[in-house]
């Protein structure tokens, strides 16, 4: 990493809930509506990579819960889920 004071290193957050995560060079955004994108992250740690790998994508460590800019809980949906 170049150290120069004349340089600012800026952090910006991201994540796959955030419209725009999943745009394409042609200014497609194939999740833009937020239940598409809610859906695509379900069932990308619970049910495709599950289906190729044999394990969840899911790790526990409660990361997604805290940073939900919807402030959902996926365990309060899984426990309505069962019931």
């Amino acid at each position: 990493m170049i150290d120069r004071p004349d340089f600012e290193k800026v952090r910006q957050v991201d994540a796959c809930q955030y419209p725009g995560f999943e745009r394409i060079a042609a200014g497609e955004d194939p999740l833009r509506k937020k239940f598409v994108r809610f859906r695509n992250r379900y069932l990308c740690k619970y049910v495709w990579k599950p289906e190729s790998f044999h394990s969840i994508a899911c790790t526990g460590c409660g990361r997604c819960i805290d940073g939900c800019i919807g402030n959902i809980s996926k365990n309060k949906i899984f426990i309505e889920m069962n019931q």
